[in-house]
């Protein structure tokens, strides 16, 4: 991708219930779910993290229109989550950390903008945060911890957690954050020889390595 434009995503015409961006679908027909105590905000909000506000009405403790109109769009594929790989891929390959930063830099700008955060706050964000450190392992963690952010509502943050371990999470029921999905019945129905018993938390995916 060469700009935000160039991003994979999918539109919904709103025009009935049918059509609806899922999100708004489940707010509006489930809505049981606190976005303002997610760890992801919350650490937002301690940091000072412009974005907060912007993706979640802490007032009323739902998600903004940005992502919860009825015409919103959910994305695939965005430029910043390339941004982020390509710094993340710049590091663990040893290229140079310039090039890296520069990456990891455009990540967070094109976030930010695309989500309509103040110039100024984006210049201060920038000033405090938009410089990866010299230590490769310390890089990676603020690579995976923007890249997080980035995703919000998207499954992939789940994919860069389980790689990373960033942000460090608190699982909510018993001693553990689900690693998998479980494979269907369907599988253990008909394809039942090649189906390996599974649970949330193992077997981990093979490129799992937190």
């Amino acid at each position: 991708f060469g700009a935000a434009s160039d991003g994979a995503a999918y539109p919904f015409l709103g025009n009935s219930e049918t059509s609806a961006n899922p999100w708004y679908q489940f707010n509006s027909q489930r809505g049981d779910i606190s976005f303002t105590s997610g760890t992801m905000i919350q650490n937002m909000l301690t940091s000072g993290d412009p974005r907060a506000t912007i993706l979640v009405d802490t007032s009323a403790d739902a998600l903004t229109p940005f992502y919860a109109s009825i015409t919103g769009t959910v994305e695939f594929i965005t430029y910043e989550e390339l941004q982020f790989i390509k710094a993340e891929a710049t590091i663990a390959t040893g290229g140079s950390l310039a090039a890296a930063d520069t990456a990891y830099r455009e990540g967070i700008l094109s976030n930010m903008t695309k989500l309509s955060v103040a110039t100024a706050d984006i210049t201060n964000y920038l000033a405090t945060h938009g410089a990866l450190s010299n230590s490769s392992d310390t890089a990676k963690m603020q690579i995976a911890g923007e890249a997080y952010k980035a995703l919000y509502l998207n499954p992939e943050a789940w994919a860069w957690w389980r790689r990373t371990g960033v942000p460090s999470l608190t699982p909510v029921k018993g001693n553990m954050v689900p690693r998998r999905f479980l494979y269907p019945q369907s599988e253990y129905s008909y394809n039942a020889a090649n189906t390996p018993t599974s649970t949330l938390f193992a077997p981990k995916v093979f490129w799992d390595k937190y």
